[in-house]
């Protein structure tokens, strides 16, 4: 009885409840003083001829609804472009990531939401968009992916996510009065 008991409770995975409610791509245009402020976005106005301003990072809503806190979580994320021919008006074409990177959760306390911010590396976004530009392409679209690494047991149900938002090359038509 004891033994199929602790059988049990041993084949159920430690973070069964922790889980990504929401994502977001958020932007910052730098200032000249303080700290970025970054505004969710749908999507993105920036043209091939113009040096990118903006700032990137993506924003997770992570849950944990499981019995007991969550540590040492690893979320991997993706940044991936769909990209196209300039001056054409064909959607592009998906392209592998072009930035691979991780971050360590400390803690996800049981029974509360946390908000986990990924940086996006700006110094490989503004090269990448310098190289595609240079072989005559830009990104109409962009696509963040992320994942909580599982850990022996654990299934993926909730803890995958992936957000897509258009580029804009041109600016939006002014309304008529």
């Amino acid at each position: 009885m004891t033994s199929a008991f602790l059988a049990a409770l041993l084949s159920v995975p430690a973070s069964a409840g922790v889980t990504v409610s929401s994502a977001a791509i958020e932007v910052s245009i730098s200032a000249t003083k303080g700290r970025p402020v970054f505004h969710a976005v749908e999507s993105l106005y920036l043209p091939p001829d113009a040096k990118p301003a903006a700032r990137l990072r993506a924003a997770l809503s992570v849950d944990n609804d499981g019995p007991r806190a969550e540590s040492g979580a690893v979320i991997r994320f993706a940044l991936s472009a769909r990209i196209r021919r300039v001056g054409e008006t064909a959607e592009g074409q998906w392209t592998v990531p072009f930035l691979l990177e991780e971050r360590h959760i400390p803690v996800v306390k049981r029974g509360r939401g946390v908000s986990v911010v990924l940086p996006l590396n700006r110094v490989a976004v503004v090269e990448h968009l310098k190289s595609l530009r240079a072989a005559g392409y830009w990104p109409d679209a962009l696509k963040i992916e992320a994942v909580f690494l599982p850990r022996a047991g654990e299934g993926l149900e909730g803890r995958v996510v992936a957000k897509t938002i258009p580029v804009d090359w041109k600016p939006a038509a002014a309304k008529a009065p």
